[in-house]
């Protein structure tokens, strides 16, 4: 005789305890379907979430005088909103003392996001004191390094090409050799 399997010694204590009117507990598969509540994110310590109205206009408070306050709209489905949002978390850390971050989830706010005028995910949008809203960035993973750049337009800190210099002198490395005599 066959010695049984892991499998059916499995089968076998489910039977009987199915005779026995046991119903066995067994987990479900996570949902993978499309419409599947996305699962909630980890809270960053560097990013707050902005729920609702009141928060929105907390935050905007903040921005009274001349504090810059970005804020990001994403979606859980949205891929692109989950590949930047560790670069939007790097900025929060970098300016965070500069500018306010924030975000917010777009199928939890639809009414907000239609006032503030929100037509693709992901975006920033820029806010500053009385000036109220002043740029809107889409950023899909590409274009991120836009956010950071109208980021540090509006913090005055430069970022024009004109600052570089086009060229490097390195003759002064050669310790007197000529680079044109060693080729020759």
């Amino acid at each position: 005789m066959a010695r049984p399997t892991a499998a059916h010694v499995a089968t076998a204590a489910l039977l009987l305890a199915a005779a026995a009117g046991f119903r066995p507990v067994v987990p479900r598969r996570p949902a993978t379907s499309l419409y599947a509540k996305p699962l909630a994110r980890k809270q960053s310590s560097h990013v707050p979430a902005i729920v609702d109205e009141d928060t929105f206009l907390a935050a905007m408070s903040k921005s009274a005088g001349d504090k810059v306050v970005a804020i990001k709209f994403y979606a859980g489905w949205c891929r692109a909103c989950k590949t930047i949002a560790p670069r939007f978390e790097r900025l929060a850390k970098e300016f965070g003392e500069e500018a306010a971050f924030y975000e917010i989830e777009f199928s939890a706010n639809k009414d907000l996001c239609r006032r503030l005028d929100i037509k693709k995910l992901p975006c920033v949008q820029f806010f500053r004191g009385a000036e109220g809203h002043v740029a809107t960035v889409m950023c899909g993973p590409s274009k991120f390094p836009d956010v950071r750049l109208k980021l540090e337009d509006l913090l005055g800190h430069s970022h024009h090409p004109d600052d570089v210099p086009e060229f490097t002198d390195v003759s002064e490395h050669y310790n007197g050799t000529d680079v044109s005599e060693a080729y020759a």
